[in-house]
C-alpha cells in the first residue's frame, strides 16, 4: 500500500480520531497530516506491513504526536510563567539572564530548554530539527563557555 492509498483509506477516520483526542478540527487536520508526514518519511516499512499494522501504526503515531503537542504546550506554559517571575523577581535572577546573553542564541536555546523548560537531548533535537549529539555537544560547549567565564 503506498502512501495515497494509506491516505485514501485512513484520513477520515484519522480525523475523527483526532477530533475527538483534540477537540478542535483545525488541530485534528494538522495532526492528521504530520502522521502522514512521518508515515511519507517511513514509507518502506509501511509497504512491507499488512494494512491493519499500517492502521495501527497511523493512529500510535498521531496519538503520540498530540500526546507530545500537549506536553510541549504544558513546558512552553511553566517556561513562560517562569520566565516572566524571572524577569520581576529581583537582582539575583537578572544576574542569571545577563550571564545567559553572553552565549550565542544556538548555544543559549539549548541551555533554556534543557534546564529550565527540563526538555532531554532527544525532545530539543526534535524541537529545533537537528541531531540530538549537536544538541548534546552544543550543551557541552555552552556549559564550558558559562564555567570559563565564571572564572
Amino acid at each position: 500500500m503506498d502512501i495515497a492509498e494509506m491516505f485514501e483509506a485512513f484520513s477520515d477516520q484519522l480525523t475523527c480520531y483526532a477530533t475527538g483526542i483534540s477537540r478542535d478540527r483545525d488541530l485534528a487536520e494538522d495532526l492528521v497530516s504530520e502522521t502522514f508526514g512521518r508515515a511519507l518519511r517511513n514509507r518502506e516499512l509501511l509497504q512491507m506491513l499488512p494494512d491493519y499494522k499500517v492502521r495501527s501504526w497511523l493512529y500510535r503515531v498521531l496519538k503520540n504526536i498530540f500526546i507530545d503537542q500537549r506536553r510541549r504546550a504544558v513546558l512552553e506554559a511553566a517556561f513562560y510563567e517562569d520566565s516572566e517571575a524571572y524577569e520581576s523577581d529581583g537582582f539575583e535572577k537578572m544576574e542569571y539572564r545577563q550571564f545567559l546573553e553572553i552565549l550565542p542564541d544556538a548555544l543559549r536555546e539549548v541551555i533554556v530548554k534543557k534546564y529550565w523548560l527540563n526538555m532531554n537531548s532527544s525532545e530539543i533535537a526534535e524541537s529545533l530539527s537537528i541531531p540530538a549529539s549537536t544538541v548534546r555537544f552544543r550543551l557541552s560547549r555552552a556549559l564550558g563557555l558559562l564555567r570559563k567565564n565564571l572564572e
